[in-house]
């Protein structure tokens, strides 16, 4: 409290402007769950991006069914954790289920993040961007609202705070950029927007906004609905999905099989490859019961769906059910702080097409010796055949095994762990 006074010294409209957009957004995100009497919703997929210190997982009354989950910073995240702790009695969450996800949300990879730990991305989601994206430039705002529309299912739902104008006396001046068309800031990203509601007006004030509107709007938007559903397709899309939403059993661990080289001027060898360290995870497995949601989502991607051959189908199966991959290679200690980069180079377009200059970077993680990269690859059901190259300086270094190989077996996600072979 008496640090709140003491913003509200510096910033005369900082409390009333934070609490009626805290009350709007938990009104929103109230009806999307449908905790609400006026809704029907059945969102079971809450995602706090920026949380900070976010506590509606604990002082809103939330469905038992619902799953919250909250994206920021590590630190940010282990800070909340430490003032929690200290508070008598100690807060319990609402929810079926309170997911912290550390990660920054400017750059892509949290979405995998998000797979690993629970999030369908078959299944509907709230998304509350509450005092986040006004803050961030530009550039970083497009990726994160990128990585939202990749996540968010048909059906799925978003709220977002953005400034109109700056205000010298307000808090919201530190804002980066200002929103001067909202309905393109969502449309371009392939949402639609539903409503905009700019604070202090009738429907966001809450009798205690005794002056003039200010300049916070709060967009409302959502993904397009799925198109109808053609009754002549329903039996070939359900036969074309009983692969995907067929219960799989776990295969952690797995080595990774390992191929002949091919193509691209890929070095070869006629010995038998031994195990090169390679480690290959199952994440996310898809569930049974998202079967209609797999088809809404094909029948949502059909043009003009009243007919359609069951190769087209197949073809949006695979798309609808794309696999993110996370990639992770190990390389000698020599090569820990040196100045290098790491790609890996394979058959799929997305590592390249066996073309080295346009293949996946990898990015070093905490561990100097550790590169990490996402990729996501169209389709559950492809082999992918690849192998490391080191760019130095001078030239381009191919690891001196055979090719490996990703199969692809149905996962949502995989986690692919490899050592550099020098053999």
């Amino acid at each position: 409290p008496g640090d709140v006074k003491k913003l509200a010294q510096f910033y005369p409209k900082w409390v009333d402007e934070v609490a009626v957009r805290t009350r709007f957004f938990d009104e929103f995100l109230m009806r999307s769950v449908g905790a609400a009497g006026d809704s029907v919703a059945k969102i079971k997929q809450v995602v706090i991006v920026g949380a900070g210190l976010d506590t509606r997982a604990y002082r809103l009354q939330l469905p038992s069914t619902v799953t919250v989950f909250e994206v920021d910073f590590r630190e940010i995240i282990y800070h909340k954790e430490t003032i929690l702790s200290q508070v008598r009695p100690t807060p319990a969450v609402t929810c079926g289920k309170h997911i912290k996800v550390g990660a920054d949300i400017r750059t892509q990879g949290w979405d995998t993040e998000l797979a690993q730990r629970g999030f369908s991305l078959l299944q509907p989601s709230c998304w509350l961007l509450e005092g986040t994206i006004e803050y961030l430039p530009m550039p970083s705002v497009d990726t994160l609202l990128r990585t939202v529309a990749d996540l968010a299912s048909p059906g799925s739902i978003a709220c977002a705070s953005v400034l109109s104008a700056i205000e010298p006396d307000s808090v919201m001046g530190k804002a980066r950029w200002i929103c001067e068309d909202s309905n393109g800031l969502v449309a371009r990203h392939g949402f639609e927007l539903v409503s905009v509601s700019v604070l202090g007006t009738a429907n966001a004030s809450y009798g205690r906004w005794p002056r003039p509107p200010g300049s916070t709007s709060l967009l409302v938007f959502r993904t397009p609905p799925p198109k109808p559903r053609a009754p002549e397709l329903a039996a070939t899309l359900r036969g074309e999905i009983d692969e995907l939403s067929a219960p799989r059993p776990s295969r952690t661990a797995v080595p990774a099989a390992v191929g002949p080289s091919t193509g691209g001027g890929m070095p070869s060898r006629s010995a038998p490859a031994p195990n090169h360290g390679t480690t290959r995870r199952s994440m996310v497995e898809v569930d049974p019961d998202d079967c209609e949601s797999i088809v809404d989502t094909v029948v949502s991607s059909l043009i003009g769906s009243d007919t359609c051959s069951t190769s087209d189908v197949s073809a949006i199966v695979s798309d609808a059910a794309a696999c993110l991959i996370r990639l992770e290679c190990t390389v000698p200690a020599d090569y820990a702080h040196s100045d290098i980069e790491l790609r890996a180079v394979g058959s799929h377009e997305a590592f390249g097409a066996w073309n080295a200059e346009r293949a996946v970077r990898l990015d070093r993680g905490a561990d100097p010796r550790a590169f990490v990269a996402y990729v996501r690859v169209a389709g559950t059901k492809r082999k992918i055949t690849y192998k490391w190259a080191m760019k130095t300086e001078e030239e381009m270094v191919w690891e001196k095994c055979e090719n490996r190989e990703i199969v692809l077996q149905g996962e949502r996600s995989l986690e692919v762990r490899d050592t550099w072979d020098e053999l």
